[in-house]
């Protein structure tokens, strides 16, 4: 939404950093086109994506940015007095949040972010909460070693013999457990050594991914995944971004926003980026995720493979993702189980 609005070096540099190769036109088609597809009522999960602009009342806005992050990403404009009382409104934002993410996602904008120069937020909300499409038994969930930065720890272990993909290669063992519809899933990378997982997200890249994933197969997988919950502070992304190339939209001498309002350049200064900030959720058990994710025929006297072995005691990458689009909704990191940072 921030892209549709910025010009000249400073949308050459954000599209560049967000990897956007389609003609704008196409780009913004295509995010109206998945938004409508994740929040149609009709699916075996429960998920929701909201967009929302709050802008300073006493600034114009160009009629076809609001149209545009309307019409493509359902971002209504709410008049905000920003210059007048930025606290009550930055409370009023992270209640839209809460109330989007049923309650998952508190306190996104801290004290003091927002104040009497704020012009423009632009907020996005999703929640996702699915079965999976073959749940844990919990009685066979039992505290196991998990060998965590700090040392072995017992946390709560699930357990399963399920037929789903899978994949060993690159030093890593790769599972997709699908979600009911088969439509999503959560993909869990493992290091083969213990203490792999930062060499492993180094590397990690679409491509590796995407090498990764066209190379599960299916059969039967003796699962061992431990039950975990991860809500970490509100992350600050101006740094990773600037490191992108996105340098321009951050500087208030160069910032160059004049696709949201006509004002965004002025002598007085210009529209710049002050902060991005991200917090997510998930948690993910024996009966599926939330989130703020074959068949053998032998013969009668065929003796079938043993089962591959899965045991994520250590820690470990996963992603939640569309499987139709390829699209990631949530990507992130287990190092300790038994904590919720």
């Amino acid at each position: 939404m921030t892209y549709a609005g910025a010009r000249g070096e400073t949308a050459a540099q954000m599209k560049r950093a967000l990897r956007l190769t389609s003609a704008d036109d196409a780009i913004h088609a295509e995010y109206k086109a998945r938004l409508a597809e994740w929040n149609t009522g009709k699916k075996p999960y429960d998920m929701a994506i909201a967009n929302r602009l709050y802008g300073e009342k006493t600034l114009s806005f160009r009629k076809e940015f609001v149209g545009l992050t309307d019409q493509a990403y359902g971002a209504k404009l709410v008049s905000s007095d920003f210059m007048g009382n930025s606290e009550t409104e930055r409370l009023g934002i992270n209640q839209w949040v809460s109330e989007k993410t049923k309650n998952r996602i508190n306190g996104l904008l801290p004290r003091g972010s927002l104040n009497f120069r704020t012009r423009l937020v632009l907020v996005n909300a999703i929640y996702f909460k699915g079965k999976w499409e073959r749940e844990f038994d919990k009685k066979a969930t039992r505290d196991e070693p998990f060998v965590a930065h700090g040392g072995s720890k017992n946390v709560p272990t699930m357990h399963a013999l399920q037929d789903v993909g899978y994949v060993e290669r690159d030093g890593v063992k790769v599972v997709e457990l699908p979600y009911k519809g088969g439509e999503l899933s959560m993909v869990i990378v493992l290091p083969d050594t213990k203490d792999g997982l930062d060499a492993i997200a180094g590397r990690l890249s679409r491509q590796t991914l995407t090498t990764w994933l066209g190379a599960l197969a299916p059969m039967p997988v003796s699962l061992s995944i431990p039950r975990f919950k991860m809500s970490p502070a509100p992350i600050l992304l101006n740094a990773q971004m600037s490191e992108l190339g996105m340098v321009d939209a951050f500087d208030e001498t160069k910032a160059d926003f004049s696709g949201i309002s006509d004002r965004a350049i002025t002598a007085e200064g210009r529209f710049f980026l002050t902060f991005a900030v991200h917090k997510a959720f998930i948690e993910v058990n024996e009966e599926g995720t939330e989130a703020a994710a074959a068949t053998v025929v032998g013969g009668p006297t065929s003796v079938p493979p043993p089962p591959k072995v899965f045991k994520a005691d250590h820690p470990f990458l996963f992603v939640l993702r569309d499987r139709k689009s390829g699209a990631i909704l949530f990507m992130g990191r287990v190092n300790d189980p038994a904590s919720q940072g």
